[in-house]
């Protein structure tokens, strides 16, 4: 597990998500839908669009696929 603070450009070691029933509910659908049909990645966003979440599926295969910056946050956690 990665977690990367992109207005920082940094990794964090915790996190903790405040999230309503929609966009729970949201979050789940698409982490179903990235285990079911594997994309690249997916996003939960409030009804305002001024905060997202981004949830991505990464491992030995498909690293490749995601830019610079997250390859080496997914290698180095930093």
């Amino acid at each position: 597990m990665r977690i990367f603070d992109e207005d920082n450009n940094r990794t964090i070691r915790k996190a903790t998500l405040l999230l309503t029933e929609r966009e729970a509910r949201e979050l789940l659908d698409g982490l179903r839908s990235l285990l079911e049909k594997p994309s690249l990645h997916v996003h939960v966003n409030d009804e305002q669009y001024e905060h997202e979440i981004t949830a991505a599926l990464y491992d030995e295969h498909n690293i490749e696929n995601f830019h610079d910056r997250i390859k080496q946050v997914i290698k180095e956690d930093i």
